[in-house]
């Protein structure tokens, strides 16, 4: 599934939901993060995109188990086809 993965960089209000917002890319709720930073990547689960983005994090922390750092993503509801999805 193609994503795009807004953040880490949110307003304060935004990121109460999570240190990064991922969406299905071409959500039309994509407009509401105009000027933030963001980026596209394809990815075949949530798995996949938590370690890409944490698995340095991860290993330094000693904590291996992904879904520990799935709670700093908010997952917008177009992303719940992604599989691994809580």
């Amino acid at each position: 599934m193609e994503v795009t993965i807004f953040g880490p960089s949110l307003p304060r209000e935004m990121q109460e939901k999570g240190y990064l917002h991922v969406h299905a890319s071409g959500c039309r709720d994509c407009g509401k993060y105009r000027g933030e930073n963001a980026r596209t990547e394809n990815v075949e689960s949530a798995e996949e995109l938590v370690l890409g983005n944490f698995g340095e994090m991860m290993r330094e922390s000693g904590c291996n188990d992904w879904t520990v750092w799935e709670s700093e993503f908010y997952w917008a509801p177009c992303t719940m086809s992604l599989p691994n999805r809580a």
